[in-house]
């Protein structure tokens, strides 16, 4: 995998951020840190590759992933790139995520990629 370190940064953070809650506490409850593994950040960037172009261009920007790496962009910011309002935008952004983390999406199985 070619990636630069801050890619790994922000895939590392979108990855947490993908996780289910319960996933990420031990099991006295307590709150634990969610390393993933390169395997797992190779399967969350081709998912990402998988998505629709609109899709994968607005979570792009909003985490400053892909073309546009570090570049983090409110919301007002995609939808004046994308021509569309910001709240179509976050609607977007949330269906997307939600599609990530769903069980049978690409980052729940490993045979899904």
């Amino acid at each position: 995998m070619q990636v630069n370190e801050q890619e790994v940064k922000l895939l590392t953070h979108l990855y947490r951020r993908l996780r289910p809650v319960d996933a990420r506490r031990d099991a006295e409850g307590n709150w634990v840190d969610v390393v993933p593994q390169p395997e797992q950040l190779e399967r969350l960037r081709l998912a990402l590759d998988r998505l629709p172009e609109r899709e994968r261009r607005i979570i792009s920007m909003r985490w400053g992933l892909g073309e546009f790496i570090g570049e983090q962009h409110t919301l007002p910011e995609v939808a004046d790139k994308e021509g569309i309002t910001h709240e179509r935008v976050a609607q977007i952004e949330q269906k997307t995520l939600t599609r990530l983390r769903h069980p049978e999406g690409p980052l729940g199985d490993p045979n899904n990629v």
